[in-house]
């Protein structure tokens, strides 16, 4: 492989860099950087980059029936009773009102009941019936209606909520977006789907298995750089005595964690490298899902994994090389082995110790499957 002439030692990137280096932020298994020290990328007078290195994507419950609330059945007020006067027989029979069948007894009479007059005193010794209250006004309590009981009533299990359907136009503006934050929260964005879909058992990623996106990542990988601002010598000296665990102020700290936007840019690349394998992955699996069967696709059939090995084979940064052998490393497969090792091998010659260092664990986990 043939390296810039501009070999220079490695200088460190922002903290801040360190922290977002994750790979869009998800878990990845066996992926991992080889805990390389954070290096900034700078461009060479002769228009190549120095070889310096950096690690790579560190990457209510109501109740199920509803009775309404207990009904007020208001009883009529009765009409105001007018005055009846009759005479009492003198021996009155006693009637068993019991049972409402004998009330009317055949061929017997039934005592009626004097009310009182208004405005005339009772008479001496008889006992009065109950009027009830007729005041308009006041009308009588309402009856009690006792609420219903049901017991073992069936539960019903709560909808799970619905995932919301994506936009594809909308991550390919994000991705062509020339900010390059907004393509970072994009392919960040597309990890966690890919990772939400795995766990889930959903294939909303099926959607972002497409000729655009593949197109907009590539377009940030071979994305110039070189004439992008890069960090200045304070930042980096900065940088340096972080490393080196000197004291230096907040305002210092804050300073050399700030990214140039060259720095920028080529961390994206990383990212779009690293989001290319997982899309592939998950392309792998899903025709393996709906042909029913076991078998892979061929590795060189895998959309844009020729541009993720051109780029382990030619980039002149450290840090995409580097990526580009841990985003090989996350598809592995055991069709892929023996193409897989070539590649590796070739990347244990690189002239950066990172580089290789980063092969040799790639092929210790490829001889693992």
């Amino acid at each position: 492989m043939i390296q810039s002439p501009c070999v220079q030692p490695f200088q460190p990137v922002p903290q801040a860099a360190k922290q977002d280096l994750n790979a869009v932020k998800i878990e990845i298994v066996g992926a991992s950087a080889g805990g390389m020290q954070p290096q900034a990328v700078q461009a060479c007078p002769t228009g190549g980059y120095n070889q310096t290195m950096t690690p790579i994507y560190n990457y209510p419950s109501a109740p199920i029936y509803t009775y309404p609330a207990q009904q007020q059945f208001p009883s009529a007020a009765p009409e105001q009773v007018g005055a009846m006067q009759q005479p009492l027989p003198q021996q009155p029979q006693q009637i068993n009102i019991t049972n409402p069948g004998q009330l009317c007894i055949p061929g017997q009479q039934i005592p009626a009941v004097q009310y009182p007059v208004q405005g005339q005193p009772p008479v001496q010794g008889q006992q009065m019936p109950t009027v009830p209250n007729v005041n308009p006004q006041q009308p009588a309590a309402p009856a009690q209606v006792p609420e219903p009981q049901v017991t073992n009533a069936p539960q019903v299990e709560k909808p799970e909520a619905v995932q919301p359907e994506l936009d594809l136009n909308g991550f390919i503006a994000k991705l062509t977006n020339p900010d390059f934050g907004q393509q970072k929260a994009c392919m960040e964005e597309i990890g966690k789907i890919i990772k939400e879909d795995e766990e889930k058992g959903t294939n909303r990623s099926d959607l972002l298995v497409d000729t655009k996106i593949y197109n907009a990542l590539n377009s940030i990988i071979n994305f110039d750089s070189s004439k992008l601002e890069g960090p200045t010598q304070e930042q980096l000296d900065l940088r340096q005595k972080i490393l080196d665990k000197k004291e230096v102020t907040k305002e210092q700290e804050e300073l050399a964690n700030k990214m140039a936007p060259m720095e920028q840019a080529e961390l994206n690349k990383n990212y779009a490298l690293f989001t290319i394998a997982m899309l592939d992955k998950w392309y792998n699996n899903a025709v393996s899902r709906l042909s029913n069967s076991q078998q892979s696709v061929q590795l060189t059939d895998l959309p844009e994994i020729v541009n993720v090995v051109n780029q382990l084979k030619d980039n002149p940064n450290p840090m995409v090389r580097s990526s580009a052998i841990e985003a090989l490393s996350y598809i592995q497969k055991p069709e892929y082995k023996k193409d897989l090792m070539t590649l590796f091998e070739l990347a244990k010659k690189d002239q950066v110790p990172e580089v290789a260092q980063q092969a040799e664990e790639a092929i210790n986990k490829l001889n693992t499957i």
